[in-house]
């Protein structure tokens, strides 16, 4: 029999693996491995393009619509995620995409 948590735990480890996905390897390591300054966007000598940087940031979207929907516990999602939200949207080139 599954709990509520188990679910929760498996639906969170989903997110996980997308972030964690060869796809968002570069983007991710640029992120995390410098200021909020560094520049992504191709068109700012980074490398990457916008389409790229909001691929990245629908997860986080859509792990926000799993806890708001109760179907992962919110301080999980906390504890999975929440230095790559901030290492994420600290960045100026992603501020600049999702504004």
């Amino acid at each position: 029999m599954r709990t509520g948590r188990t679910a929760s735990a498996d639906l969170a480890l989903k997110p996980r693996a997308t972030l964690d996905d060869s796809k968002f390897a570069k983007l991710v390591a640029d992120i995390q491995n410098h200021d909020h300054n560094y520049p992504l966007l191709s068109r700012k000598r980074g490398k990457f393009r916008d389409l790229e940087i909001e691929q990245y940031i629908s997860v986080f979207e859509d792990i926000g619509s799993l806890v708001e929907g109760n179907l992962i516990i919110g301080r999980m999602a906390y504890n999975q995620f929440s230095y790559d939200v901030e290492k994420t949207w600290c960045n100026a080139d992603v501020e600049r995409v999702v504004v």
